[in-house]
């Protein structure tokens, strides 16, 4: 969650960095044939909000490194568990 002033509710982070991780995260999605490319990014604020813009996206997609997944992980069963309704 990105704050533009500090408060004691919960933490922040750098715009960029959550820019960046938003990013990242919508890269790794796409591996997956489900999940298409159009994204919209809105900044919220409290005075509203604006759309990433198409200079950012560049910016980026430039700037991000290729994804690639660890290799040699393996699965436990311990990992699941059952959900409460």
């Amino acid at each position: 969650m990105f704050q533009d002033e500090k408060t004691d509710g919960p933490s922040y982070m750098d715009l960029m960095d959550c820019l960046s991780t938003i990013y990242f995260a919508k890269r790794a999605a796409q591996k997956d044939p489900q999940v298409g490319d159009f994204t919209s990014i809105l900044v919220l604020t409290r005075k509203g909000h604006m759309e990433l813009s198409d200079e950012a996206w560049e910016y980026l997609k430039e700037n991000m490194k290729p994804i690639e997944a660890p290799k040699g992980l393996n699965f436990k069963d311990d990992f699941l568990r059952t959900s409460s309704p």
